[in-house]
């Protein structure tokens, strides 16, 4: 059930009445450069719809942003997804739509046309009472790309039955979908049923019995006014051949073939091609009644290995396409049967993995389509897309991938503070490519970059985890590489400073030493940066050790790495004014002094049941207490909560040993993150809590606020992110003043991948007043005020005004998105950071000239001048809940020679 973020929040708000709901989020500004999609993207299938094609395939990208293992070893991280293409098989998109994101694994995609919409069909996992099972869904896409059919079709789906590996065909009416059926005690028949146009399951029945020997790898065509259905006998006992009418009953005998596996079937609309594997590969044309034109077939690639063939009718001709190992082939064979000059030709070679060849019937031209891996070294962490070829007779195919996106942003970390704004890093993937990116980001929760910064581009060897400190000059950002070399694999940590004004003073990033899963905290100029480093030649030697880099010059005042203590598990670091404070594991702390002194390690937290289920620590500082929150129960991971507990600066521990319980709502709640923003904590995590079933890769963002004594504020906690069925996960956050940012990786279908979110939370309460104002050219010091409540709602209500200023003059009040500043202005102080927004003029009213004197009144409604009701265009920037807003009134003041001839304000700063 989809659930209200307002609704939930409105909930949420009768437990805790001061709690600011989390406005909405918007997703970091650049990064648009479309490529191979990250995530691996495999089993596809192509139909020709007449003037365009849909191709669509199991794609795993919901695995990017981290997920829970479930009990029984499945990793539900599939989902269908499909991309349009015109009659020339070029792409007419660069999102893809989304098909199915079904909770549990979507596999085995497939598609047909059948003149009027295109009708998938796949293989899903759901879970039983007391296990899981599969069944066969699919749905309806338009030629518009629409999905017509949500819920999908039940195809068929038993809860104690397996239904899989799905094929689809169409007689230009309805559709025939096959699939594995285990229905019954002597092992596992071919199962077929008739979908009319309207998505209505007409006829189910079994196609081929379950007798041994048993049929499998099949693929089915229809043409001569019948269905064909070429099998496997018993995974290679021979190749067969059966054929159906319309009410799927069969004509005939069943038709052996020849010796060989992996058939492959088309048809012209009168007659079919039949191809097998048997050494390389063999085919020939075969009429509807199943005659072979070549009897045993002709040999249509000598390949050997694991060829994989799929053929298909261009208009003249028959095309098959082979796939092996690092190449594609291509064949092009007339209608009796024989090859063409030249044929076979490779298609394409290389250092890659191709798989799943599949190809549709197109006019004057076929479609083929394969898995290709563009590396598959088992360090790569998406090695699939999906590429295409559009096989021309006589042309030369140029191939082409065809799941493409924007990158996908993950593995988010966030520092800064008020004074400088924030820095927020993270990975940027597409296929084999990773970028290390940074966006500067304004305490406002403002992006000052209009395109984030480039620290590094790499290959998909980039680990995950990353981390960013500040020491209040410039930030350092971590991340890891696994390197060429052993045993079995040698990491690396790297690093690179960013100025507060955007500028990188290292020409490249800093090889700084062994290690992954970096973790950094700035004391004093100094950054120490620990990492987890398995320790050759036993790799359950594993260690944590440091290096300090100084922040004003970049030099790394460690000549080799400082151990820290043996231990494994993931990290986190925060600095006090003379320490750090270092956590790891199941949750091990110590003490490292500003001297770099390692302090006696010690038990932080753990279970309370002599388990090891502690694990993904984490740390927030306030003052001299940090807030340790980690997650508890990990030993049973879909259940797992977050706990919490303070420790001093010193080392003394406060609270339980197992904590607070921070959250323990149904499902899994983990990979925490805190924050200490003026008052009080906010405490972020991964949260499955609204998805009845288990579903990793299908998570939401909620969080909580805990007092200075680690009292949870809030009972529900509320959502930030719950755009179901939506994934969103793995956060990063900070604040100061009574404000945090939250950073989200959010599967954003706008742009058809992980986007990095941002969300501003604000405490609620008065306006603030602050900073100076300039005392007036006749000695009158304006006061600034406000009457009424701020409102992103409301069109009139909130009035900022300024008296004591200088009758019968112009004012403007100007405004800034970006929080305070003091910096010398016009004889005065500007009280806000740049870039500087202004109202419509107003006139200050007052005793009429030529008498001057201090009786002038400036008086804006902010409301009504955010929604364009004062002159002007509406300010889309101030009907944002949650933003924080900073203004100060300017005037014109001719007191010659009084600087400037201006009047200033203090500021005044409130939250909407």
């Amino acid at each position: 059930m989809q659930h209200s973020i307002l609704a939930i929040a409105f909930l949420g708000s009768l437990c805790s009445p001061s709690w600011a709901q989390f406005p909405a989020s918007v997703a970091l500004p650049g990064d648009l450069n479309i490529g191979s999609s990250a995530g691996s993207q495999e089993e596809p299938s192509i139909a020709f719809g007449g003037n365009h094609y849909l191709a669509v395939w199991e794609d795993g990208r919901s695995a990017l942003a981290g997920v829970v293992d479930q009990p029984d070893g499945i990793h539900p991280n599939r989902d269908v997804y499909a991309t349009l293409l015109d009659a020339s098989g070029a792409l007419t998109q660069s999102v893809p739509l989304i098909v199915d994101q079904s909770p549990w694994d979507q596999l085995h995609t497939r598609v047909a046309w059948n003149g009027t919409n295109y009708l998938v069909v796949w293989e899903t996992t759901r879970p039983t009472q007391f296990f899981h099972t599969q069944g066969i869904h699919a749905a309806r896409v338009d030629a518009s790309g629409q999905v017509l059919d949500q819920p999908p079709i039940v195809i068929d789906d038993e809860d104690d039955y397996d239904e899989r590996f799905p094929e689809v065909t169409s007689n230009g009416n309805g559709w025939l979908v096959t699939w594995t059926d285990s229905s019954t005690a002597t092992g596992a028949g071919l199962g077929g049923a008739l979908v009319d146009n309207s998505g209505l399951v007409l006829i189910k029945r079994t196609l081929v019995g379950t007798a041994s020997p048993l049929p499998t790898n099949y693929q089915l065509a229809f043409s001569g006014g019948r269905f064909g259905v070429i099998f496997e006998r018993n995974y290679n006992s021979g190749v067969a051949v059966r054929f159906f009418d319309n009410a799927l009953q069969q004509i005939g005998n069943e038709v052996s073939i020849a010796a060989g596996n992996r058939p492959a079937i088309a048809g012209n609309g009168a007659d079919f091609f039949v191809a097998w594997r048997a050494g390389g590969i063999l085919g020939t044309p075969m009429s509807a009644f199943g005659a072979l034109t070549v009897p045993g077939g002709a040999s249509l690639n000598s390949t050997v290995g694991d060829p994989r063939v799929a053929v298909a009718w261009d208009g003249s001709q028959w095309i098959a396409g082979v796939t092996n190992y690092g190449a594609v082939y291509v064949s092009q064979i007339d209608a009796a049967g024989v090859l063409s000059a030249g044929s076979p030709y490779t298609l394409t070679s290389g250092n890659f993995y191709a798989n799943d060849a599949v190809m549709a019937n197109g006019n004057g031209r076929a479609l083929l389509a394969w898995s290709h891996g563009v590396n598959v070294s088992p360090i790569v962490i998406d090695p699939f897309d999906i590429y295409a070829a559009a096989i021309v007779p006589g042309g030369t195919a140029v191939p082409y991938p065809i799941t493409v996106s924007a990158p996908a942003q993950v593995y988010p970390a966030i520092a800064g503070d008020a004074a400088n704004g924030y820095l927020i890093a993270f990975q940027s993937r597409s296929t084999a490519q990773v970028e290390i990116l940074a966006q500067r980001v304004g305490i406002n929760g403002v992006p000052i970059d209009t395109q984030p910064l480039l620290l590094y581009s790499g290959a998909s060897t980039i680990n995950g985890l990353m981390d960013v400190a500040f020491d209040g000059a410039q930030w350092l950002v971590v991340w890891s590489e696994t390197m060429p070399g052993g045993p079995p694999y040698l990491i690396k940590t790297f690093a690179r400073r960013v100025r507060v004004d955007g500028s990188l003073p290292d020409p490249a990033p800093i090889d700084l030493m062994r290690g992954g899963g970096a973790v950094v905290a700035a004391l004093n100029g100094e950054f120490l940066v620990a990492t987890h480093f398995h320790l050759p030649p036993i790799q359950s030697n594993e260690i944590k050790h440091y290096k300090r880099v100084r922040g004003a010059d970049g030099a790394v005042l460690d000549a080799s790495e400082v151990l820290i203590v043996g231990g494994s598990g993931s990290s986190d670091l925060i600095a006090f004014d003379d320490r750090w404070l270092f956590v790891w594991g199941n949750v091990g702390a110590v003490l490292i002094l500003g001297n770099g002194a390692v302090q006696t390690p010690f038990v932080a937290a753990n279970s309370g049941n002599g388990s090891t289920g502690v694990v993904h620590a984490n740390l927030a500082r306030n003052g001299d207490e940090a807030l340790l929150t980690w997650e508890y129960d990990a030993s049973l991971p879909w259940n797992s909560d977050v706990r919490s507990r303070r420790i001093r600066k010193d080392g003394t521990l406060l609270d339980t040993a197992t904590g607070a319980s921070v959250t323990s709502a149904n499902n899994a709640q983990f990979l925490p993150k805190a924050t200490w923003f003026g008052s009080k904590y906010l405490v972020s995590f991964t949260d499955y809590r609204d998805h009845l079933d288990i579903e990793p890769g299908i998570g939401d963002v909620y969080a909580v606020r805990v007092s200075s004594t680690n009292q949870v504020l809030d009972n529900p906690a509320l959502p930030a992110q719950n755009r179901w069925p939506a994934a969103e996960g793995r956060t990063a956050i900070d604040g100061a003043n009574g404000r945090a940012l939250l950073v989200s990786s959010v599967l954003d279908e706008a742009f058809g991948t992980w986007r990095l979110h941002l969300q501003l939370y604000s405490e609620p309460g008065p306006p603030v007043f602050y900073c100076s104002p300039k005392v007036n050219s006749i000695g009158c010091t304006p006061a600034i005020g406000s009457t009424g409540t701020p409102s992103t709602t409301a069109s009139s209500g909130f009035v900022v005004n300024c008296a004591n200023v200088r009758n019968q003059k112009v004012g403007i009040l100007l405004y800034s998105m970006n929080g305070r500043d003091s910096i010398p202005f016009q004889g005065g102080t500007l009280c806000l950071r740049t870039p500087l927004r202004r109202s419509v003029g107003v006139n200050s009213g007052g005793t009429p000239q030529p008498t001057a004197d201090c009786t002038g009144v400036y008086q804006l409604d902010m409301n009504a001048f955010a929604h364009g009701l004062l002159g002007g265009n509406p300010d889309p920037a101030l009907l944002i809940p949650g933003r924080i807003i900073d203004a100060q009134w300017w005037g014109r003041d001719p007191g010659f020679p009084f600087p400037n001839n201006s009047t200033l304000s203090a500021g005044i700063e409130y939250g909407l």
